[in-house]
């Protein structure tokens, strides 16, 4: 028999984790193998950019500014090229990816 308390304090738990804001960031494949050889090292250069955030904290503008930041630290400027669902994870599902061009 469940304990009415302990499945509202279940269902409380729930929803204060999914309300939580998260992040936008640059997502980097393969980001934890510590096999890869340019693990924890900074990037030298950059063709191609994806950023993961979610659409009710973000706008298609501050995505757009973070790009064009990402791109010109190394001289280029940020093209969209689309967005997909498949690579980001739920707390930030849409992925924007660009490419960086001189």
């Amino acid at each position: 028999m469940y304990r009415p308390f302990t499945v509202l304090g279940l269902i409380l738990s729930v929803f204060l984790a999914t309300a939580c804001e998260s992040p936008t960031y640059i997502h980097k494949l393969g980001e934890f193998n510590r096999g890869a050889q340019d693990f924890n090292r900074d990037i030298k250069d950059r063709d191609e950019l994806t950023i993961c955030y979610n659409k009710g904290d973000n706008t298609p503008q501050d995505v757009l500014e973070m790009a064009k930041d990402e791109c010109g630290r190394f001289g280029k400027s940020a093209r969209f090229i689309n967005q997909d669902r498949m690579t980001c994870p739920l707390s930030n599902p849409i992925a924007a990816n660009f490419s960086c061009v001189k």
